[in-house]
């Protein structure tokens, strides 16, 4: 106790007892980002002509996306799943033009 009778408060988030470092579990996040159907994939244009370019007929390029794969620690499975989705909306995917999908799982 602090002179005055207080609590001393903590000094981050893992310092209070219910997120202790020893409470909490690391999870493995993979995250796919790809184009939204119906918006214009350069990149997937570009990849199709070089394939083509090199003699390879017949195929159609999908898309190209992005991969990630993180590791985070969290409490559970929902409050790692939900800072990765906090961090999709935030800075990894732009809504209006790109869809995701994650998967998390025990590291």
């Amino acid at each position: 106790m602090h002179w005055d009778g207080e609590q001393p408060q903590p000094r981050n988030a893992l310092d209070t007892p219910s997120q202790c470092r020893h409470c909490r579990g690391m999870y493995k996040v993979q995250l796919v980002v790809r184009p939204r159907k119906g918006v214009r994939d350069p990149q997937g244009e570009a990849v199709e002509e070089a394939l083509r370019g090199l003699g390879y007929d017949g195929l159609q390029v999908d898309c190209v996306g992005r991969y990630l794969a993180l590791e985070l620690e969290a409490q559970s499975e929902a409050a790692a799943k939900s800072l990765a989705e906090d961090m999709c909306k935030r800075l990894l995917v732009n809504p209006s033009l790109e869809t995701y999908e994650l998967t998390i799982e025990s590291a």
